[in-house]
């Protein structure tokens, strides 16, 4: 049975999952809040296409629905330091008090802030109530970086959070398969690292789908898995949900030795479904 945060063996082990939309997504999501516990962390991704506010305004959504709003903020994408501090902002007028900074997916940045360190180093997401910033985890490595360099650049993250006072939280890649979560999750935790990490599983979702957001995401021994089982792979994802990964992670996770965990859901468009999926394996389990 999965750990949950801060929770008994005993609890449910879906009872602390977040997952991950996008703005637009905000207003059915927040018509099904009550398929989530109050207080549940939503993360709402970046896709470069949101016009001006809306993902403020879908952040303020998500807060109004009782769930805690965890805005993506991509630093590649922003023009300057007035359009962060604005940002800021809005998000703190809706109650929001967390947030997840990430580079980008750009290749030149837009602004003054190439990379998600230059981001946290203003100070500002902290000076406008963010207490909480997530960071992303990559257990099966990046498709552009160097394993060192993202060791490093984990590193100096964590240490401008915890200089500014703040709570961080790392969100990993998604995976079909448990073993490189696990390997890198004791080497984490080895180094001294004792963040809550959100590891990423897929939710239910076609063999084309899950392969484009693999092969996209950098998650190549996954690809890997997902190229060798094929179409077994892609009925046990589909038809089921992620059964069999999160049953692996139960059977092998180990709180005294990886750490604070939990799980985060990439719905991949299909946030609805992914929440259906959740309550039938919350009764089965």
């Amino acid at each position: 049975m999965l750990i949950a945060r801060e929770q008994p063996a005993t609890a449910d082990p879906l009872a602390d999952f977040s997952l991950e939309i996008t703005s637009r997504e905000a207003e059915k999501l927040s018509a099904n809040a009550g398929d989530l516990a109050p207080g549940s962390a939503v993360s709402i991704a970046v896709l470069g296409t949101e016009r001006p506010g809306e993902l403020a305004a879908a952040a303020a959504t998500i807060q109004a629905a009782g769930l805690a709003a965890t805005p993506h903020i991509a630093a590649r994408r922003l023009a300057s330091h007035g359009e962060l501090a604005s940002i800021a902002a809005a998000l703190q007028a809706s109650g929001v008090s967390r947030a997840f900074v990430v580079a980008g997916d750009l290749d030149a940045a837009h602004g003054p802030f190439g990379d998600a360190v230059a981001l946290l180093e203003t100070g500002l997401l902290g000076e406008h109530g963010i207490g909480t910033i997530g960071i992303a985890g990559y257990p099966e490595g990046h498709p552009k970086i160097a394993a060192m360099l993202l060791d490093q650049a984990m590193r100096s993250k964590l240490g401008l959070i915890a200089a500014a006072g703040q709570r961080a939280e790392i969100y990993t890649q998604f995976t079909f398969s448990a073993a490189p979560i696990l390997d890198w999750l004791d080497a984490l935790r080895q180094s001294g690292v004792d963040s809550l990490v959100r590891i990423g599983v897929p939710g239910p979702a076609g063999l084309a789908t899950l392969a484009r957001y693999a092969s996209t995401c950098g998650v190549q021994a996954s690809a890997r898995v997902l190229a060798k089982y094929g179409a077994s792979m892609a009925r046990a994802v589909n038809a089921a949900g992620p059964d069999r990964l999160l049953g692996e992670l139960g059977d092998k996770l180990d709180p005294a030795r990886h750490g604070d965990t939990a799980i985060h859901f990439f719905p991949f468009g299909a946030p609805q479904r992914t929440l259906k999926y959740a309550a039938a394996f919350r009764e089965r389990a």
